[in-house]
């Protein structure tokens, strides 16, 4: 390997190249190095200045040293190079000593010169950074400290963008001055309150404001100096209300207090002037953090508003560290003491800390305050993050998330679907008009949100067929699913369900079947064997027969476990049945039905409606009251019968099986049971035995000669 020639130095002050004289051995020329380096006399032997190119100013040197760091050859540089290079000759080879690796990769790509980023290489470097001061000649040895000083300041503020305008340092020294002045504040007035009492107490109860009322105190003195002349400057001070006024002044001419020496009132006025003045203050200070918040973080204030926003700053140590944070510790942000005691006691974990100073989680419902403040706690750490990553802060974004807010808290009270995020955070970029650089990247970027309308089934193609299909149609990319949260789902759903009750219509087709039995279900099977299964008689009978156009049925249990039910209009004169199957009855009889509560009634009257046409299904409304959806229940099934219902014909039959007669009057007069364990060893109604169900064995049409009727 052969020897290195030269050394290029960076300095604060400029760019300098030294020639090197090592001998051919590398053992020999690396101890060398390693002698000589702390001794000038015998560095200087080894190392000698060949050019110094120093910076004009320090813009210019800044701007040099960036490209430095992030290996890039400027043509300041470059100049200096080409200059060396054009010295030596072509026998001997230049071989550059350069302390960074990608500086040094530049060099060979721009200049096709060789160089050398070993540890022979960084000891030579190390030995020219020791000894600058007296090898570069020209410099004292307080210029180069000062040159390294003040451009190390001036690259750390580049590197890290540093912003007057943005020191988050000023917030929390102002939220914890401003909440010191509100106790100072309150203290000195409840003094200056019971010190001026002694001499006017009546004017504590005419005057409840504690700024008020320091300044009246400091303008009336001795009461007795209070008159006509001086209403118009006491209604001034408190808001030109001259009735007030008014009322001060025949107050202080029968007051009861006491009199004052003149030393007391003198420190009384002092003291009142004081309040004044720190009530003032606290004012513009309050001021001031309003608008350090905008500039600072606007999104966060629109949502949450100065003084907790403020506060949450505060408590985190900086806005950068608060952005970190999850939402999970935002939540409970402030509630340390609690959260702590509650892991150490095993007991309930606090569920919000700081935020619950908020106005939204004081308008949630109790059952949805534990819901609303993790809500509110996501879009704080969202709001955070936009304002601490921002170049240029914006309250849109803190207004649509409070908007989703307000939307969530709208979900809980009336069940609204909320929009989504993705939805909100593209609006307000499109409001933006983001369309520079990262700005752009994100607004273009394709936010898909769930599509609520179920998908169809693709069917299957045929090799030939896919052939046929357009490429560009498969290299689309498939859209991705936002993940839904348990509430959006619900009022999905919820959505369908109405959607498919206004789009269903309400024509009952003309159906006609014939009766087999009612299955009880299982969960109510008694211990006698002879109720445990449903009678049967002869062969299961065919599926109900549909005398109007063919159409798709719908999906349906299997024959051998379903189960027919009858409908008919309350106009007599409109011959319409309405025939639907189910695998099996949700209850076994009215008595079920009793103990059944509202969940369950609801559970049943849902697996009803399912199979009903809109205008037939049971109401499910708050309003509607249990006893009102258990009657609808039982005169769905036929157990009771408010709606006249005409007796249908009978159509002869060899197989009818044996109903054993059941007095109508006698099963209604029975008692039913009141309690489970009497209801075990009764003998349990038979749907097809009550009243209000025709024991019928085949419905047919009443004219019969009219089978095909529309």
């Amino acid at each position: 390997m052969a020897p290195i020639t030269h050394a290029l130095f960076e300095s604060a002050s400029g760019y300098a190249v030294f020639e090197t004289k090592l001998s051919d051995d590398i053992g020999s020329r690396t101890q060398a190095v390693q002698q000589s380096i702390t001794d000038l006399a015998k560095f200087g032997k080894i190392v000698t200045l060949v050019s110094f190119l120093p910076f004009k100013s320090a813009a210019q040197a800044l701007e040099n040293i960036n490209d430095v760091s992030e290996g890039i050859l400027n043509d300041y540089l470059k100049s200096l190079l080409e200059q060396i290079v054009s010295k030596t000759s072509k026998k001997s080879p230049v071989l550059l000593a350069v302390f960074d690796s990608n500086l040094a990769k530049s060099i060979k790509d721009a200049l096709n010169i060789n160089c050398d980023v070993s540890e022979e290489s960084q000891e030579i470097i190390r030995g020219i950074r020791l000894h600058a001061t007296k090898m570069l000649k020209g410099l004292q040895s307080d210029d180069l400290t000062k040159a390294q000083l003040g451009l190390g300041h001036s690259y750390s503020r580049s590197k890290l963008k540093f912003n007057v305008n943005r020191i988050d340092n000023m917030i929390i020294q102002a939220i914890a001055l401003l909440d010191q002045l509100d106790k100072d504040v309150n203290l000195f007035s409840m003094r200056i309150r019971e010190w001026y009492g002694y001499h006017f107490p009546e004017l504590v109860r005419l005057v409840p404001d504690n700024h008020q009322y320091a300044r009246v105190a400091q303008f009336i003195g001795d009461k007795d100096t209070l008159d006509e002349e001086k209403l118009p400057d006491l209604a001034a001070i408190l808001d030109n209300d001259s009735t007030v006024a008014q009322n001060i002044l025949d107050a202080a001419r029968g007051s009861m207090g006491s009199s004052l020496s003149e030393i007391d009132m003198l420190n009384i006025s002092a003291f009142a002037t004081r309040v004044v003045s720190i009530s003032d203050y606290r004012k513009s200070l309050v001021s001031y953090l309003s608008e350090k918040m905008n500039a600072i973080a606007p999104s966060l204030t629109a949502l949450l508003g100065e003084r907790i926003s403020a506060r949450l700053i505060s408590h985190a140590g900086s806005l950068t560290n608060l952005s970190k944070y999850p939402a999970s510790t935002v939540q409970i942000l402030g509630a340390e003491k609690a959260l702590f005691r509650a892991l150490k006691t095993k007991g309930n974990t606090p569920k919000y800390g700081l935020i619950y100073n908020s106005t939204f989680i004081g308008r949630a419902g109790p059952k949805h305050k534990g819901r609303i403040s993790r809500f509110l706690a996501n879009k704080c750490s969202i709001a955070s993050r936009i304002d601490c990553y921002s170049d240029n802060p914006t309250p849109k974004f803190g207004e649509a998330l409070r908007a989703q807010v307000e939307e969530r808290l709208n979900f809980f009270e009336t069940g609204s679907p909320p929009s989504k995020n993705a939805d909100a955070i593209r609006k307000v970029l499109q409001d933006l008009a983001l369309d520079d650089g990262d700005d752009d990247d994100d607004a273009d970027m394709p936010l898909t949100t769930l599509d609520p309308s179920p998908k169809k089934e693709k069917k299957k193609k045929r090799k030939s067929d896919a052939m046929d299909v357009d490429e560009a149609e498969d290299d689309e990319p498939s859209p991705k699913k936002v993940k839904l949260s348990k509430e959006e789902k619900k009022a999905l759903k919820k959505a369908k369900k109405e959607a498919a009750k206004d789009a269903e219509g309400e024509d009952v087709r003309r159906l006609f079947f014939k009766l087999d039995h009612l299955r009880p279900s299982n969960r109510h099977r008694s211990q006698n064997a002879q109720y445990q299964e449903p009678i049967q008689h002869g062969n299961p009978e065919p599926d109900p027969v549909v005398n109007t156009p063919p159409s798709t049925p719908p999906p349906g249990p299997s024959t051998s476990e379903r189960a027919c039910m009858a409908l008919q209009n309350d106009d007599l004169a409109e011959d319409a049945v309405v025939i639907t199957t189910l695998s099996t009855l949700p209850f076994c009889c009215h008595e079920d039905l009793l103990t059944m509560t509202r969940p369950a009634l609801v559970a049943v009257a849902e697996s009803l409606n399912a199979r009903l046409p809109g205008a037939l299904r049971i109401s499910l409304s708050r309003t509607h009251t249990d006893t009102a959806i258990r009657n609808e229940i039982e005169f769905v099934v036929g157990l009771r019968t408010e709606m006249p219902m005409p007796p249908a014909p009978r159509a002869p039959r060899t197989d009818v099986r044996h109903v054993p007669e059941v007095d109508a009057d006698e099963e209604m007069n029975r008692t039913p049971p009141t309690s489970p364990s009497s209801r075990r060893g009764r003998r349990k109604f038979q749907i097809y035995g009550t009243p209000g169900t025709p024991m019928l064995e085949r419905l047919l049409e009443e004219d019969e000669e009219g089978g095909n009727d529309p």
